[in-house]
């Protein structure tokens, strides 16, 4: 009996918790720097669309470059078609044996991708391309492992793409629960430890790399929040309500879309559909600046007005 228990330990608890923390800390690292590019460029370009929307006369330059970061978009998607939207269920696919890909390429793919498109406006967010790097960083430390056992390199993944949801949204249990939970669906003992240990490995490694920059990895900052009424417990609930009616409505949209696009529009080659994609972004962001990026400089502005 101790027999067997050493060798758990030594062949299978040990190596899971080594792999999986030292795949959180890679991927820590890299998703904190790639959040801070990310937010970095979302103010950048917030800043060129209320320059251009009060100076008529750089309209052409402007939509000139946003044409040209389309064509850029279109051609490293198409060299990395894996690194395209949809970063969620690519991760998924990725680590159910669904999807193969080679994940240096993937890697730098999602990066460049998502930032390209954080440069044009685009209303995308950070969550998606962060899991595509997680999977990637995962399949990066398996494969620089000492020991390449392949039925370790799910678990590494596992743990590493649990450790970029975490990072990107500032909330490591999120991160460890949104991998069991939305990504294999099920629950056993060795996927909760490679979960956690990838997850609070990669939150320690960006706390760590936030104070050293002073850089918050946190996602929002809502400062002291007064506790609230038992008379308001209504409140959260109506707004839970709400939230939840507004995302099915929002998501059929966008299967609408999809459809619309992959049917009416399959025939027009893929660089045309992205510039005509950019260009009405650049419009809309023109009139209604607060839809440029992922929402979250309009949830900071909410909450520093008070509304």
């Amino acid at each position: 009996m101790n027999t067997k228990i050493n060798n758990y330990f030594r062949t299978t608890l040990v190596p899971g918790l080594l792999l999986s923390g030292l795949a959180g800390i890679f991927t820590g690292a890299v998703v904190f720097f790639y959040r801070f590019a990310a937010h970095s460029l979302l103010e950048f370009t917030q800043r060129v669309y209320a320059f251009v929307g009060s100076n008529a006369v750089h309209l052409p330059w402007f939509f000139a470059a946003l044409a040209a970061l389309a064509v850029l978009t279109a051609l490293t998607l198409k060299f990395v078609p894996e690194a395209g939207g949809g970063g969620m269920a690519k991760a998924a696919g990725i680590l159910r044996g669904l999807i193969t890909f080679k994940w240096l390429r993937m890697l730098v793919g999602s990066i460049v991708a998502s930032l390209l498109g954080f440069f044009a406006g685009l209303p995308l967010g950070s969550e998606g391309p962060s899991l595509q790097i997680g999977a990637a960083m995962g399949a990066g430390t398996h494969r620089l492992a000492a020991n390449k056992k392949p039925e370790w390199k799910k678990y590494i993944m596992t743990a590493s793409a649990s450790a970029g949801f975490g990072v990107v949204t500032g909330a490591p249990l999120a991160g460890a629960v949104f991998a069991l939970e939305e990504i294999h669906k099920r629950f056993s003992p060795m996927l909760i430890i490679v979960a956690f240990s990838g997850t609070l490995a990669a939150a320690a490694t960006a706390q760590g790399l936030g104070l050293l920059f002073g850089v918050s990895p946190n996602m929002f900052d809502f400062g002291n929040i007064p506790p609230l009424s038992i008379s308001g417990v209504w409140i959260p609930l109506a707004a839970g309500v709400a939230a939840g009616l507004t995302s099915c409505a929002f998501n059929s949209v966008m299967l609408l879309v999809g459809r619309f696009f992959d049917g009416k529009l399959a025939k027009i080659p893929q660089i045309p559909k992205f510039i005509g994609v950019f260009l009405l972004v650049g419009i809309a962001g023109l009139f209604f600046s607060d839809v440029i990026g992922g929402g979250y400089g309009l949830i900071a502005k909410i909450t520093a007005a008070g509304i």
